[in-house]
């Protein structure tokens, strides 16, 4: 059985959770079973036997999905799709999606083509399922729910001293995401720096994790300024990857991780965190909380009373449901499950026993 990724954007020009998650993808199913190829997409490879594509953002065409289809290829979708407007006039709403789909040659029908011609679909979340089926009704009956994870054993090796030796951290609040529009970075360097201000006793410091993405420039510039004229309380490290041993310190060293995206599911660096017995403050949306349910502190909307009662709350944390949290995030949400799932899809698309 040949199963082949295929991505988006290519990993030099936007390396993402997209990306991200493909390679896990391709790991954990080696590590499940040996027998079975699964690799990046090549376009010069003529045959294989499960196309799954990962990112439905209007790239592909349908009618080269059909033609695949024709020759005995499954076509397999996780969609990493959820919209929901930043604000009063931004156009990223359902119903304005819905409409697009019926436009010949829009993107969006692109996207409600190839969901409809999909042979399976696996959604990150029930609520993405739903919001996918509001968007297009006519969408592929055949969804299974696939979450995203993480390693159980990330953290085995790792040495909270490595980032503090090397950075001079000592007290600090750790954010790890792309730096965009809809990761809220701006809020995030706000709400800290008039807590810094109002709290000038503590020396707490607020780190991030990762590099300015997509071509957000004036937004970019902004972030820039904000971090330029805070140096002291704020550090911006450009790039890690996800296995390096310096992130991985980054992460047992912090007193809490803090994701106040619009929109996540839920943000590997969450799932990160919370094995790493870290208090999360993240942003309220549907698939957030399906994913962390009561362990976590949710946002809503741009709620700084709030914020600044979470940064309170870490001097004296409440330690009595870390071993829950870790259990439930290990019961639920781990690469080794999602291999032997994934595995299972294939197998039933292709009648493989």
């Amino acid at each position: 059985m040949k199963i082949r990724i295929l991505t988006q954007n290519p990993f030099s020009v936007w390396f993402g959770w997209v990306e991200q998650q493909a390679l896990k993808y391709i790991e954990s199913v080696k590590k499940n079973d040996s027998n079975i190829d699964i690799s990046i997409f090549s376009w010069e490879e003529e045959s294989f036997d499960v196309l799954h594509i990962i990112g439905i953002h209007g790239w592909i065409n349908p009618y080269w999905i059909q033609v695949l289809q024709k020759k005995g290829v499954k076509i397999v979708v996780s969609p990493v799709f959820y919209v929901q407007p930043n604000s009063l006039f931004d156009f990223r709403r359902p119903f304005v999606y819905k409409l697009f789909s019926y436009i010949p040659h829009h993107v969006v029908a692109w996207m409600r083509q190839l969901l409809t011609r999909a042979d399976l679909i696996l959604p990150n979340s029930y609520a993405e399922k739903i919001h996918l089926q509001q968007i297009f009704p006519s969408l592929c009956k055949n969804i299974e729910i696939i979450h995203n994870g993480v390693d159980p054993d990330y953290f085995v090796w790792a040495d909270p001293a490595l980032a503090a030796s090397k950075y001079a951290l000592w007290d600090y609040i750790l954010s790890v995401s792309h730096l965009e529009p809809r990761k809220n970075h701006k809020t995030l360097i706000k709400y800290f720096i008039r807590y810094i201000k109002q709290n000038p006793i503590r020396k707490i410091k607020l780190v991030l994790v990762w590099d300015y993405r997509g071509n957000y420039f004036s937004y970019h510039k902004e972030l820039e300024k904000l971090i330029g004229e805070n140096q002291d309380s704020i550090l911006h490290i450009s790039w890690l990857s996800n296995s390096s041993e310096l992130l991985k310190s980054l992460y047992l060293g912090a007193k809490a991780h803090i994701l106040l995206s619009s929109l996540e599911t839920p943000g590997i660096s969450n799932i990160e965190a919370a094995l790493a017995w870290k208090q999360l403050l993240v942003w309220d949306c549907d698939p957030v909380r399906e994913y962390f349910s009561t362990y976590a502190s949710y946002l809503k909307k741009e709620d700084e009373k709030w914020f600044t009662y979470f940064m309170d709350s870490l001097l004296n944390p409440k330690l009595e449901n870390t071993k829950e949290q870790i259990d439930f995030i290990l019961d639920h949400y781990t690469w080794d499950k999602i291999g032997s799932q994934l595995i299972n899809y294939y197998k039933n698309l292709c009648e493989v026993r």
